[in-house]
């Protein structure tokens, strides 16, 4: 088993951090330095390989209910082994062994800089919800502005069709009127017609309208009058449409700007947010791998460029930092070399448990991994606002009991830090959480070394 990666930034006070994760202090902050500048040009070197080993870390994302407890004449039955993942109620309230104490929080209860760490992270979790759903109102808008305005100017060139047409169609009118005059003796300079009205107006004009075909231009007039209305309707309809994208556009600057603020928040304190984008590319996450030499054991025709492309969607589609899940697959399968049945997050496994959880392609596993992040760390998190449908390899088959267990997961929103993972949170590990930032420091140095990776 490889030592713990720990990295501890020189050039970062410790005074004001959160003490519950040794090495995380600066993380966040260094993520935010331009790709021109060396992320972590002054800190230390982490101890250990690249690849941790799977076996390091023990994953319990949340234990299964306990069966209902007998009378009270019958013997309580010994629990059952914990079933993570999928523990919508917390445990009975019975006294645990004494030889398995109570594992020690991530950080004291009343640290309150860690209390307001998390409360920040809630705050732009929330945020980056709303953010998001802006984000996609005003994606759809402009894409509504765009059609109004290319179905404006269409109609507005069939107007100037049928305007032609109809110009044609009079000319011929007024020809035929000037020939019928003439025939009759009469003497006519200029003939103006300007409608079908026109043309029985006056007694004179009678034999001339009689003979003259007045069908095209009484249908053309017709369609003109049809095409005119539909442009306006069409020109309207842009209007309004600019206007609320307009609207949403000032909303979505206002989110972004409160968003960025609450990072700022956090990237000073010293925590790191489970929700909100990758900064790292899957080229880049791939590229990091293939430098540290690892030979990763995958699924048929998969490659780790494209699990790494996968982490990426799969994390944008939740609003999970794919990037950092990455990291904590790189710890739980010993760099993706044991990963059986496309599990690379250790879902399902436990210190009792022979093995975790199954998913039918490496998309799955990882779809698995980013929606159970999203239910630790988002509260407002539901099998209804999930881009996908809960994975039925950790919530069932069933899609309306795994529905009701996704959203009444004992843990819905309680760990919006990767700072709090570890220590009963997702694993027992109490060095987990330092060990996948390690890990995704050294992925942010090599992104900042191989800035022709993108």
């Amino acid at each position: 088993t490889d030592e713990p990666h720990h990295v501890t930034p020189q050039n970062i006070r410790s005074h004001g951090r959160l003490r519950s994760v040794a090495g995380l202090v600066a993380l966040a902050a260094v993520a935010l330095v331009t790709s021109a500048t060396p992320l972590f040009a002054a800190t230390g070197t982490p101890t250990g390989s690249d690849t941790p080993a799977s076996t390091s870390t023990t994953t319990t994302t949340a234990p299964a209910p306990p069966s209902t407890p007998p009378p009270p004449t019958t013997p309580a039955p010994s629990p059952p082994p914990p079933d993570p993942a999928i523990w919508t109620t917390p445990p009975a309230s019975t006294p645990p062994p004494a030889a398995a104490p109570t594992p020690a929080p991530a950080a004291p209860a009343d640290d309150s800089l860690l209390t307001a760490a998390v409360r920040a992270a809630l705050e732009y979790t929330r945020i980056g919800s709303e953010l998001a759903d802006a984000t996609a109102k005003m994606n759809e808008l402009q894409a509504q502005v765009e059609a109004a305005d290319a179905e404006t100017s269409k109609l507005a060139q069939a107007v100037g069709v049928v305007e032609r047409k109809l110009g044609k169609a009079l000319d011929r009118l007024q020809a035929r009127a000037r020939i019928t005059y003439q025939k009759h003796g009469g003497s006519i300079s200029v003939l103006q017609v300007e409608r079908t009205q026109d043309l029985g107006s006056a007694a004179e004009y009678v034999d001339a309208a009689t003979a003259a075909d007045t069908t095209d231009v009484t249908r053309l007039d017709a369609l003109k009058a049809k095409r005119v209305a539909a442009r306006d309707d069409a020109a309207d309809r842009q209007r309004r449409l600019t206007a609320q994208l307009t609207e949403v556009t000032t909303q979505h600057d206002k989110l972004a700007a409160q968003a960025a603020s609450d990072q700022q928040y956090l990237d000073e304190v010293g925590g790191v947010p489970v929700m909100g984008a990758s900064r790292l590319t899957g080229a880049q996450l791939a590229g990091w791998y293939k430098s540290t030499g690892a030979q990763p054991n995958l699924a048929n025709g998969t490659t780790i460029d494209d699990l790494a492309r996968i982490y990426v969607e799969e994390g944008q589609a939740e609003n999970v930092r794919g990037d950092i899940a990455f990291a904590q697959s790189i710890l739980e399968t010993g760099s993706f070399h044991e990963a059986p049945k496309n599990n690379y997050a250790g879902i399902g496994t436990c210190d009792s448990c022979s093995h975790g959880y199954g998913f039918p392609t490496p998309r799955d596993g990882v779809r698995a991994q980013m929606q159970l992040l999203r239910s630790y760390a988002d509260p407002n998190s539901r099998a209804a606002n999930l881009s996908h449908p809960p994975e039925a390899g950790v919530w069932g088959d069933d899609p309306v009991v795994a529905a009701d267990k996704y959203d009444h997961f004992f843990l819905k929103g309680k760990v919006p830090l990767w700072n709090q993972m570890g220590n009963g949170n997702w694993a027992t590990a109490t060095d987990y959480a330092p060990r996948i930032i390690g890990i995704y420091a050294k992925m942010l140095s090599w992104a900042a070394d191989h800035p022709e990776v993108r």
